[in-house]
């Protein structure tokens, strides 16, 4: 038995644009009523978790096995061929799942359930059971931005921007997308105290990695990371400029 989607989906596809821009997803993914930004956010993370993964990504769809049965609502659905993973909201309708549907994924032959769950949230999870835990049909993730692992999160991602918020070290990562880097060649325009400095802070977070003839470059988490920042400041830029145009508008 497996299972497909069913409905209209155009709309509901979300684009590898609003997987990584929360503004865009949240314009065109919040459904007409809905009040919880939390709701949203987990959409998105959901959303952006799937993309990541090579899915086809669609939010608020359903999913039937059987013309006889109701279709399954889900919030966010990602679909890689015949294989399909249904993503639940706890801050969501959907965030009790009825045990007569964890059935009908558990018995599919393509379809598995992804529930997600901030952690610190006191949410009923004892229908889910163990058996599908243990196959994998049915995974809970926790999101660790609203529980214990808030702090242990915000204290490394802090680190992470205090070292890149920085015009010096900037410019010395930002090359390295385009070819290795030397010390030699930072020397002459860099003071070449903040030059060693840097480098073995680039080298002790693993954001660079020393190749032959004393050359640097992006570590597969360096290339990450750098892409993540720099996408992250160009959205807060476009972000900026919108809010001061409206700013503008409104003083005229």
């Amino acid at each position: 038995m497996k299972m497909r989607l069913v409905g209209p989906l155009a709309a509901r596809r979300v684009s590898p644009r609003e997987a990584l821009d929360y503004s865009a997803f949240s314009m065109n993914h919040s459904q007409p009523g809905e009040t919880s930004e939390l709701h949203v956010f987990e959409k998105f993370y959901g959303a952006n978790s799937l993309v990541a993964d090579g899915f086809e990504t669609y939010t608020d769809t359903e999913v039937s096995d059987s013309a006889n049965q109701p279709a399954i609502k889900a919030d966010v659905v990602g679909r890689k061929g015949e294989a399909l993973t249904l993503v639940f909201c706890e801050a969501g309708d959907s965030k009790r799942i009825e045990e007569e549907a964890l059935t009908r994924i558990e018995k599919s032959e393509n379809a598995r359930a992804v529930i997600l769950v901030p952690m610190g949230v006191d949410v009923d999870l004892s229908n889910l059971g163990q058996e599908r835990i243990k196959a994998g049909k049915v995974v809970v993730e926790p999101l660790g931005w609203f529980g214990d692992q808030l702090d242990q999160t915000l204290q490394e991602t802090l680190r992470l921007v205090d070292l890149l918020g920085n015009e010096t070290r900037m410019r010395m990562l930002a090359p390295l997308f385009r070819k290795t880097g030397a010390k030699k060649q930072y020397r002459t325009t860099i003071n070449p105290k903040l030059v060693y400095k840097n480098l073995t802070a680039f080298l002790e977070t693993g954001l660079v990695d020393e190749v032959e003839h004393g050359g640097y470059e992006l570590s597969e988490l360096g290339k990450s990371v750098m892409a993540d920042f720099i996408a992250f400041l160009e959205r807060t830029r476009r972000t900026l400029d919108a809010a001061s145009k409206v700013r503008e508008v409104k003083t005229k």
